[in-house]
Parts: structure tokens; sequence; C-alpha cells
């Protein structure tokens, strides 16, 4: 008996294994957990059995709502989907569990059947967002930092609470992971519609007035677009550029894992905007600087800044000026030199036709370069 096109992929999904392999009894198994599982996962509960059942949907306070419970057929349903739950544990899974049951085919499929009903019914239903319980998960010292997992963790937000969320969360800020931060509102952010978006620039805006804290600055510039950089109110963004000047003068390049540089960090953030900032003569002066300075400045510059410096230094001077700085550095005679063309060439093919032809002028062993195919 095929289950595919009679139920849901995420119960078939849970349960195909089993069925397949013609482990009747297992897929029912399997079928429930999925059930119970996905319960504790919308309510936040870890508890089991009747406990579970109860605080899920006792008619009193449920934390799944199957209707509005304004009449008493309302009511009746919500206590009817209890029982039912109560009775897939009584009925069908601990005699499983518990026993030596061994089911065939039509049984496993009409049970099957069933979970997926049930599976349908709380999937459709009212689940209150618990906040707290939302900010645990972006704390989990297991968070994993990739796009399907934050999709995954934002999810249980409703569409209607989005924007509240994302405020709540930035508000909290202070007592949240940076980097889990700014990963969770980046994909947030997106899902807004643009009177929403509006709505959260503005609480930035405000905040950029007055605070100047690290992971304020992170989360503006992981939220901004370079190309629309220049339209910002000019006073916050000027006040932001300095702020990111700041750090980019005490940004240096960490030779040992576990050591911390929070201006470095703060600074490569917002390297991207670099090629958009009002005063760039300021970060020039800053950039050859620390191309005359020590090992790890060099390598900051080298590692985060090569990629942007065509649309720092926009003219033949500049252009010559800071190209004359990196063959200073590479030249330079010591173990360090190959490492900085290796990095020098890893950009090479990225820069204007002017500058790669001043490279090579400058640079004779880039030469060889202008035959490597990309």
């Amino acid at each position: 008996m095929e289950l595919k096109g009679l139920i849901s992929d995420e119960v078939l999904q849970a349960v195909q294994k089993s069925y397949d392999s013609e482990s009747y009894t297992n897929s029912i198994k399997d079928g429930i957990q999925f059930l119970l599982d996905y319960i504790r996962e919308q309510t936040g509960l870890i508890t089991d059995g009747d406990a579970l059942i109860t605080a899920a949907f006792s008619v009193e306070k449920p934390l799944i709502k199957m209707n509005k419970l304004q009449t008493q057929s309302e009511k009746d349903l919500q206590v009817g989907t209890m029982m039912l739950f109560q009775g897939l544990y009584k009925a069908i899974r601990n005699p499983r569990i518990h026993g030596s049951v061994h089911d065939n085919e039509k049984t496993a499929y009409l049970l099957i059947a069933f979970l997926d009903y049930l599976y349908s019914s709380i999937a459709a239903a009212e689940i209150p967002f618990n906040f707290d319980k939302f900010l645990q998960g972006v704390n989990d010292k297991y968070f994993v930092r990739t796009k399907q997992y934050v999709n995954e963790l934002i999810k249980s937000i409703p569409q209607n609470k989005r924007l509240e969320v994302l405020i709540k969360l930035f508000n909290q800020r202070e007592s949240v992971n940076i980097l889990n931060l700014s990963l969770i509102i980046g994909s947030i952010f997106p899902q807004l519609d643009t009177t929403q978006q509006e709505e959260f620039e503005k609480v930035l805006i405000e905040a950029q007035r007055h605070d100047a804290d690290r992971k304020l600055v992170i989360l503006t510039y992981s939220l901004s677009d370079p190309e629309k950089w220049k339209l910002k109110e000019k006073r916050t963004k000027l006040r932001m550029e300095k702020i990111i000047v700041d750090c980019l003068e005490k940004a240096t390049y960490l030779l040992e894992e576990g050591n911390d540089n929070p201006e470095g960090q703060l600074a490569t953030w917002a390297i991207r905007f670099l090629g958009s900032f009002e005063n760039k003569s300021e970060l020039r002066n800053l950039i050859n600087t620390k191309l005359k300075s020590y090992y790890t400045d060099n390598l900051y510059v080298f590692r985060w800044i090569l990629p942007i410096l065509p649309k720092l230094y926009d003219t033949d001077i500049s252009r010559d000026t800071i190209l004359g700085e990196i063959k200073e550095t590479v030249n330079t005679e010591n173990e360090s030199s190959n490492e900085y063309l290796d990095l020098l060439q890893k950009v090479y093919y990225q820069y204007p036709k002017d500058w790669t032809k001043r490279i090579n002028e400058l640079l004779p062993r880039t030469q060889d370069w202008e035959s490597i195919p990309f």
C-alpha cells in the first residue's frame, strides 16, 4: 500500500524507511515519535505522557489552541483532541513500546493515516509564540550558523509578530550572541514588508544617534546595502563611519586562534561599505599607515582590504600611491613576502585593467599572472 500522496511529506519522511523495509510496527512508532516531538517543539514542553498532552491541549490554558474556544462546541473539540492524543498514548503507543505487538501492512497503513490526520490538525492550530523560548534558541551554545538552521528557527515566529520580535531582539542585543543575532535579524528583516522595514530602520537610526556600542554597529552594517548607504541620514552615517575608522585604526590580524580583537571584528564587518564612505581621504591615510606598520597590520590590509582598494583609491595618483606602498611591503626581505604575493594574486583578477597593468610595472614578478587562465 502506497503512502506517498496519501499523507503529508513531514509524516512520510518520519515513517518511510521502516515502512518500506516492512518493519510496520516500527513505522507506527516512528510516526508517533515524530508527532510527539512536534508537539514538544511547538510548545517548548519537555514532558511526556499525560503531562505533555494535558499541558499542550488543556481547555483551561492550552499551548495549542484548536480554535477560539468561545463556544461549547469549540471547547468540546479542544477536549476531544486532547483525549485523542491520550488515547494515542494508551491504546497505540504504549502497547508497541512495552509489549510484543506485530503489525501488518494494513494496520500500519491505517494508523499512519490517522497519525497524519492528527498532525495536520495541530499543524493548522494556533500555537502561541514564546519569545523567551525563542531567545534561548538564539543563545543556544549549539547554535549552527547556517542559513538552513536559522530559517528553521525563525519559522516559529508568526508573520504578524516578526517586526515585534525583531525590535525586541534588537533592544536585548546586550544579552545575545552578536554573530547569532546578526544572522537571525538578517534573515527576518527581508521577510518584512516595506513599511515594517522602514519602522525597524527608524529604531536603528534612533539608537545610532545616541549609542556607539559594537553590537549596534555590526547590526547596522549587516542589514544595510552598500549601494544605499549614501542615502542614509548624513549625521547618522558620518557618526557610524567615524566609529568604523576608529576601529580600523586599532584592527590587526590575529595570529593565534582564540585571541580577541573586537575592533578588528567590527571593522571587518563594515569593510564592504568603505568604498561608499564620505571621508575616503582619512581611510586612505589610515591604510597607507598600516602598510608601513607591523606585520599584523600589513596582514590585516592584505587579507581584508585589498579587494576594495579600487573603490577607495579612485584617481591615478591615489592608485599609484597605494600600489607603491604595496610594492614596498611585498619587497620586504623576509619570509612574509611570498605570503603577501599570494594574497595579492587572489584579488588581482578582480582589479580593473589599469590596476593590473600598474602592478605588473611595479612588481615584475606578477607579470606571469597575466598568462594564468581564470
